[in-house]
């Protein structure tokens, strides 16, 4: 390792080895491969780079050459300090075994350099770990067991020395703990002892005993799991962890017996060399007891020190005492003796934990005190602002940092320029705010802060500079990377293959027509081929040329700001394609299309795409340039890299490396898997030999074409499974596989059925065996494709976990978020909870799944119907992420199950009712509601909550059946009982209040719902905020009423800020969006301007067609609105067959009778009447009345205009006879009820007055004309005395 070129290798003296050590060239590099099987994997990762075959090794590194490579300036320094330590101790363990300086060294500093790694399989073990073990070092001092470890580390072959560089951490930890240090104490002696045990057989780990091997590998993943278990204490927010857990005893004891359990396996693995054998012997051998019994002599008994801690919480006055108490807090700290400065920060840390705002969203524990601190209450700050606070602050909310790390991060934060690298690298939307979900994607939980500054700073320096376009960089838009991370383990193809697609790509054809198709190309290729990280790497050399990329969930909304190419990338399109919804895709290209000129479109799938045809909406002559492009497989040079990337040339043999490319056929994911369980020992050679490799022709021919199937694919990622030696790890598959696009550890410990801390612990094993992978962007960990196909296609041996356990933890947890969200939307984090929402698409689908599976069982019914809460559907409904039906079903399904046994179905009886209200069947929805609302009453009591929510839900239905007097009362008491439960200014409260207003409206009494329309928007923008849903929903409201007033110009701004206000928070095309355009149109249209009105009547029909279908009811609004819009720019041929098609659709979905129907079969009658056709209206106007009467009554308002219409249609066939006795009738109801001075009654009075003049009644006819000018004058003079 000391030589600088392979003329300088030399021979080392061996006198202070048990082993001569050969110094050639080759040695040497094997021995360095052996140190970097120590490092990091984001430093590992680099080894095949950093070991050429000309031998420029450790000694020739500076940060010109490691960056050459693609070392980035941070992990440059990072290895240099690496490769200083390593050298320091090396050299001292030289001097300790008595190295001499070589033949023809200068001298003896070359020489214990050059003595300092040596070959794997002739180890130098330090002399002073052979003369006495590891446990009894560590007894004696800690540090120099952690020092011995790391040296060992550099030296045990292969999986031994990850397992010494692991225990060296844990040794190390038990110093920085902050609580249950004898715990950490306990685990590091006992996991040393075991140690002890590898060492002294260290020899069956260069001699081919692949039982050994395989125990080695199972050793290192078990001190894996015991340093996320130890890790824990060392944070500052172990408190919460020592005051909540119940069962870390128990985790503790089942470590212990696991560790205890190896040393026994060890045993076997020596004396037999296959793994198969060990497993037979383990169940004959009794000898093993006693080889545990006599292994374990001296070490102390299980230490339980979470009975003394729970012990002093009891006498503090239990959990809830303490955790409600600071005061009590801190009291349990001094008893776990901690300083003040550590009590202050931690208790802060628990007090942060315990409050439910929105800060609990950020991981990092500082970064959660200091937003909390700082920021409480809002998911999101002006950067302005943030910069007061970060990082001069820091000390005041977490005192337990050091002065001079703080004084690190404003020096490396002082510049603008600094400050500026930082926003860019957390910015995902916003450039003018920092939010909270921001700093938790970009600050993981444990992260250092001044070397995670330090290492973002630099990398985004770097990206920022390699970005070409400066178009880009000039628009105002910031350059954010919105795609997913490349996995770190991904290896290109030949060079310029990932350049050439992006041509393909950007330069679809050399036709100008092609400049009008939306450039979409598509990577096909089979299971593990890679598909998705060529994709993402892909769209990351585009952003360094100045592309702009983004994930589609997100781009709507973005890509009108920007002008410059942007990519946007659909990962698995043919699941879409052929999934329920297959018209998605096409879609989803026409927004582009209308969006952006310039977006690309990238797509990855299994298999090509057929053509796919645009939406019926799109503009004639669009196309789609969707280009299918089969990708090649690895080459042999290429997969032989992936290989050394996992298993360095010291771990496993040429001869084994070719077998490895060979069978695998150049795909990724089988080299990953098949390279880790081969190095590990799980499984063996021959094994390999034996994969099943199913061909299938593709690509352009030559050895790198032949492809795997996709089902061998399958077969082999299961057989690497079923060899994990640990049987939890096929079950955390089985209960993973539920999370269809990723999981948190929140998420894996709910489905997993344990806390987080040991979820994380098997998941991070997973992800070690590439069974797993990481998705940094949005901190999520994922299952590939093909792990998911075995696990769901049973091929795992171990069936241990129940699917229906797992479908109820799953169900528990989505809609214990869904509550999370609701809260969130419930203050001024509406933003933040949409976004939340959004980013659990998948698994708010999964959800849905489950309930409609025929096999649904009645535990996870009960646990959904248990969980839901009035207000869930309705948010994520209001949010765009529930598809109606199918939540419809999935919520019949868990009634119907249940509805024989003793439960209660209130809250599930709620959301069928709200999606039967949203799909139009208004009166199965009111019987649901009335079912609800009767069993809550009794069960729950009338002023419940949820009673009271139900209450307003039977409201709505009414008020939707025209029947508003029934549903004011209902309104009333809705408003009364949330006046005096929740005060006058909580969120249900003022909906409430809109919804009083709304109904009162509804009954003509608009000036009864003005004030309070007025009164919900003003406090609601004061507590809310303007943008919020709520917010916008009063301002929509006011605007509806001022309209309606006859006031359209002051409607008019109101109507355009809640549509700026919905399309900024919502989308274009989320229903309250196209409800706000449509309200706008019919303004414009009220104002005279129908011109402006007619082109937003039609982007709102066309929108509502596509996303709700075209029977909605909004559908029909809006098919309404521009029928009426068409009529009135005197296009009525045009507008005919639209008032027909409305008639139709309402009649199917509403039935005759509902108004709805009737305001469609009066617009009809209207039409053909404009059009002179009023022989063909009469009817229509005559079933409209008797309707109207039948259903309203005679003396309704709706009643007396069908009069109004029928006899002027009368009039105007010349039976002004027929006509007067319904105009006399009009005119008298009106005098009655509305008083001989109201507008209505004046214009009843000049109808009649006309009639009788067609009828030669002139002098009555004048009369009228009188008293109807003496009333407008006396109205007149009232108006004006009053103002």
């Amino acid at each position: 390792a000391a030589c600088s070129s392979v003329e300088g290798a030399t021979r080392c003296n061996p006198s202070g080895c048990n082993h001569s050590c050969n110094g050639h060239a080759r040695g040497q590099r094997l021995n360095v491969s052996a140190w970097f099987t120590t490092l990091p994997p984001d430093l590992s990762r680099f080894s095949s780079q950093l070991l050429p075959a000309n031998g420029h090794i450790l000694l020739e590194w500076d940060e010109k050459l490691l960056m050459s490579v693609g070392v980035s300036m941070y992990q440059a320094k990072q290895l240099m300090q690496l490769r200083s330590d390593l050298m320091a101790a090396c050299h001292k363990g030289a001097e300790a075994t008595g190295a001499t300086a070589p033949t023809g060294a200068t001298g003896a500093t070359e020489a214990t350099k050059e003595c300092a790694i040596v070959e794997p399989d002739k180890a130098c073990v330090p002399t002073q770990s052979l003369q006495q073990t590891l446990l009894i070092v560590a007894r004696k001092s800690l540090p120099a067991a952690a020092e011995i470890s790391r040296q060992l580390g550099a030296v045990l072959p292969f999986p031994g020395s990850t397992a010494c560089s692991t225990l060296a951490v844990i040794l190390g930890m038990v110093d920085t703990s902050l609580g249950n240090k004898d715990k950490v104490l306990d685990l590091a002696l006992r996991a040393a002892e075991l140690m002890d045990l590898v060492l002294h057989s260290r020899e069956e780990l260069t001699n081919g005993n692949l039982a050994f091997k395989a125990l080695v590998g199972r050793f290192s993943d078990l001190l894996q799991e015991i340093r996320n278990y130890c890790q824990q204490f060392s944070d500052r927010n172990f408190l919460v962890r020592i005051v909540t857990s119940s069962g870390d005893q128990d985790y503790q004891k089942e470590l212990v017996d696991k560790l205890s359990e190896l040393r026994g396996d060890a045993n076997l693995a020596v004396a037999v060399k296959t793994i198969g054998v060990v497993l037979e012997v383990k169940e004959q051998v009794v000898q093993v007891q006693a080889s545990i019994g006599m292994l374990t002599q001296g070490l102390a008994p299980l230490v339980d020190e979470t009975a003394r801690v729970h012990a002093a919480i009891e006498s503090l006055g239990g959990e809830a005492s303490v955790l409600a108490d600071s005061s009590k807090q801190r009291q349990l700290m001094e008893f776990l003796g901690l300083d003040k400065k550590l009590i202050l920060a931690a208790v802060n840390s628990l007090a942060a934990d315990l409050d439910t705002g929105v800060h609990r969203v950020i991981k990092h524990s500082d970064l959660r005190v200091f937003w909390r601190q700082f920021f409480s209450g809002r998911d999101c700050v002006p950067w302005k602002l943030w910069w007061v606070q970060f990082p001069s602050e820091l000390g005041e909310s977490c005192p337990q940092l050091r002065e001079e790390d703080i004084k690190k991060l404003e020096e490396c934060l002082e510049s603008r320029e600094a400050k500026d690298v930082f926003q860019a690298a957390l910015e995902r939307d916003d450039p003018d705010n920092i939010s909270v979900d921001e700093v938790k994607l970009s600050f993981p939980l444990g992260a250092e802060l001044v070397q995670h500054i330090s290492s973002m700073l630099e990398s985004r320096n770097a990206s920022i500079s390699a970005v070409t376009t400066p178009k880009l960089q000039t628009a105002g838009f910031s350059l954010g990377f919105g795609l997913p991370s490349v996995d770190p383990l991904y290896v290109e193809r030949e060079r310029g293959y990932v350049e050439g697609l992006i041509r393909k790509l950007v330069s679809p054809g050399n036709d100008s027509a092609s400049a009008a198709c939306v450039s979409c190309l598509c990577l096909v290729g089979g299971a593990g081929l890679g598909k998705s990280n060529i994709a993402l790497d892909m769209g990351l050399k585009m952003w360094r040329q100045g592309v702009a990329s983004d994930a589609v969930t997100a781009m709507l909304n973005r890509l009108n700001k920007v002008s410059s190419p942007f990519l946007l990338m659909v990962d698995n399109a043919e699941d879409v394609l052929q999934g329920p919804e297959p018209a998605a895709l096409p879609t989803l290209l026409h927004k582009i299309l209308c969006t952006s000129s310039t977006a690309l479109l990238l797509l990855t799938s299994r298999q090509a795409l057929p053509a796919i045809d645009p939406p019926l909406e799109a503009s004639a002559g669009v196309g789609w340039g969707v280009q299918n492009v089969d990708l090649v497989s690895l080459g042999p040079g290429a997969a032989e890299n992936l290989v050394r990337s996992i298993a360095p040339a010291f771990v496993l043999e040429d001869t084994e490396v070719v077998v490895l490319v060979e069978a695998c056929k150049g795909t990724p994911l089988l080299l990953r898997v098949l390279t880790d369980a081969l190095a590990n020992g799980r499984i063996t050679l021959a094994d390999v030999q034996k994969v099943a490799i199913a061909h299938d022709n593709g690509g352009g021919g030559g050895e790198a074409s032949i492809r795997i199937s996709s089902q061998a694919v399958v077969e082999t990622v299961a057989l690497t499974v079923r060899a994990l030696p640990d049987p939890r790890l096929q079950k955390t598959l089985q209960q993973l596989s539920v999370f269809s696009s990723g999981w948190e550890p929140e998420g894996a410990a709910a489905v997993m059925a344990c806390d987080e801390v040991r979820a994380m612990a098997l998941v991070q094993q997973l992800y070690r065996h590439g069974l797993a992978l990481y998705d940094s962007s949005a901190c999520r960990y994922f299952l590939h494709m093909a792990v998911r196909s075995a696990v769901d296609a049973g091929q795992l041996v171990e069936a241990a976990v129940q699917r229906e356990d797992v479908g109820e933890r799953f169900v528990r947890y989505v809609l214990g978020l869904m509550g999370d969200w609701v809260r969130l939307m419930g203050g001024k984090a509406s933003a933040l909870a949409l976004r939340q929402a959004r980013s659990h698409e998948g698994d708010v689908s999964t959800l849905l799944d489950i309930l409609t599976n025929p096999k649904l069982n009645e535990a996870t019914a009960i646990a959904a119907a248990t969980a839901i809460r009035p207000g869930y559907v309705g948010l994520l409904n209001s949010i765009g992420l529930l598809i109606s039906k199918q939540s419809l079903a999935a919520w019949r399904c868990v009634e119907h199950l249940l509805s024989g046994a003793d439960r209660e179905l209130g809250a599930v009886r709620l959301c069928i009712s709200w999606h039967l209200r949203d799909q139009g069947d208004l009166t199965g929805a009111l019987a649901e509601a009335e079912a609800a609302e009767e069993e809550m009453q009794r069960i729950l009591g009338p002023e419940h909550p949820h009673t009271v929510s139900s209450l307003n839900n039977l409201a709505n239905c009414l008020d939707d059946l025209g029947r508003s007097s029934d549903a004011l009362s209902r309104y009333e008491r809705t408003l009364a009982v949330r006046e005096r439960t929740l005060g006058p200014e909580h969120p249900d409260t003022l909906n409430s209040l809109n919804n009083l207003a709304a109904c009162l409206y509804n009954m003509d009494r608009n000036s009864d719902a003005l004030p309070i329309h007025e009164r919900a928007l003003a406090v609601k923008e004061r507590t809310l905020g303007p943008e919020h849903p709520d917010t916008l929903m009063s301002l929509n409201g006011l605007a509806t009423c001022l309209d309606d007033m006859g006031r359209s110009s002051d409607a008019l701004p109101l109507y355009e800020r809640a549509l700026a206000g919905r399309e900024h928070t919502l989308g274009p095309e989320h229903p309250n969006t196209l409800t706000s355009l449509n309200n706008l149109a019919s303004c414009f249209d009220d104002l005279g301007r129908s011109s402006d009105a007619l082109p937003l009547y039609q982007r709102t029909l066309a929108a509502r067609e596509r996303t709700l279908g075209p029977e909605h009811p909004d559908t029909l609004m809006s098919l309404n609105g521009l029928a009426n819009c068409l009529d009135d720019l005197g296009r009525s041929s045009d507008a005919l067959p639209l008032y027909k098609r409305g008639l139709a659709a309402k009649e199917h979905t509403l039935g005759p009778e509902h108004p709805g129907t009737l305001m469609s079969l009066y617009n009809l009658a209207s039409c053909f009447g404009d059009m002179g056709q009023s022989s063909d209206a009469l009817p229509l106007y005559k079933r409209a009345l008797e309707a109207t009467e039948r259903t309203l009554g005679p003396e309704h308002p709706d009643t007396l205009d069908s009069l109004d219409s029928l006899s002027n249609c009368l009039n105007v066939l010349d039976r002004s006879s027929d006509a007067l006795p319904m105009l006399e009738r009009a005119l008298e109801v009106r005098e009655r009820t509305l008083g001989p001075e109201h507008p209505d009654t004046l214009e009843s009075l000049d109808s009649l007055a006309s009639c009788l003049s067609d009828l030669g009644r002139s002098s009555e006819a004048d009369s009228l004309v009188d008293l109807g000018a003496a009333a407008a004058a006396a109205t007149l003079r009232s108006r004006i005395l009053n103002q």
